[in-house]
């Protein structure tokens, strides 16, 4: 669902704050929600430090839902089934890793003053066949935690405006021709099967048209151990996703061939390049909201600045 806004006359400006605090006691707060999936560079593999991604105040501001598995069957971090403040996931006691969330999330928030909820649900070394309707076992985690953070955000009493998913998968399929080949058939149908299904379960939010950020996979020649997928593999697997972007109205293909990546005998992307690759899909979201007028501006930022208000007096009660 994109948003609309509509220009409001300058007279209803003028007494819209006083409507606004007469009203937020009782307003519902619209959460813009933007779902993450893929494998392990949608996980994220680059270890935290001081200054990637470093701190900053909105971070406690971001409601972070995500459940996220280091390589399938291998050790999982989680925010508990809930939403909690945006930060990186867990890889052991005393090494934190980022993914693209931590620059995506700030950039919507700090250049478009967001009203920010991400849910993510990303599994290592998963293939696309684990992500198929209706039984894919990655597939059904994905959809539980998207209905289970839509319930969240609706029983407090605020409503959704759904952003899109951006989808960071493709390089388990790379290593095999059989899997690259079947790739363009096996995302046709992840993609609309999972349209068709949360439409179902959450009618009126828009999830029939719901905006698709899909992002390159890394190239595995380009990593420490070249020729574990093919040349032709990974062009087939990045191909499709172009494919599906060109021919769908509401979808939208994300570069990262100009990524260098860890010395791992992996794929994955460095922290710098996480951080890039949040800020690029960050731009892919935002040029899908119409910008408003600067009057409009006005009224939607006194009507946001009232809203969280509203909601922080709510938490402290």
């Amino acid at each position: 669902m994109r948003r609309h806004l509509r220009l409001l006359p300058i007279s209803s400006l003028l007494v819209l704050p006083l409507l606004l605090i007469s009203t937020s006691s009782t307003s519902a707060v619209e959460v813009d929600l933007l779902i993450l999936a893929g494998q392990s560079n949608m996980v994220g593999q680059a270890n935290t430090t001081a200054t990637q991604p470093g701190t900053d105040p909105v971070d406690a501001q971001i409601e972070f839902y995500y459940d996220v598995t280091n390589t399938a069957g291998s050790f999982n971090d989680d925010s508990g089934q809930t939403f909690g403040p945006l930060q990186p996931w867990q890889f052991n006691p005393s090494v934190t890793r980022l993914g693209p969330e931590m620059s995506l999330g700030r950039d919507l928030v700090n250049d478009a003053g967001l009203d920010l909820a991400m849910i993510k649900v990303a599994i290592g070394g998963s293939n696309i066949a684990r992500w198929q309707p209706p039984a894919g076992i990655d597939y059904l985690s994905l959809v539980a935690a998207v209905n289970d953070g839509i319930l969240e955000i609706q029983a407090r009493g605020d409503t959704v405006n759904l952003l899109g998913m951006a989808w960071l998968q493709g390089e388990s399929d790379s290593i095999s021709t059989a899997r690259a080949d079947a790739y363009a058939s096996n995302l046709d149908n992840f993609m609309n099967g999972f349209r068709q299904q949360m439409d179902l379960a959450n009618p009126g939010l828009g999830f029939a048209d719901l905006n698709l950020f899909l992002v390159e996979p890394a190239d595995w020649k380009n990593g420490s151990n070249p020729g574990i997928a093919t040349t032709a593999n990974i062009a087939k697997v990045d191909q499709a996703l172009i494919d599906f972007a060109d021919n769908d109205p509401n979808a939208w293909h994300i570069p990262t061939d100009d990524f260098t990546q860890f010395g791992d005998n992996l794929i994955h992307f460095s922290a710098t390049d996480q951080l890039t690759l949040g800020s690029r899909i960050a731009d892919a979201v935002l040029a899908t909201i119409p910008e408003p007028s600067a009057l409009c501006l006005l009224g939607v930022g006194l009507l946001l600045s009232c809203q969280r208000r509203c909601r922080e007096s709510r938490s402290s009660a």
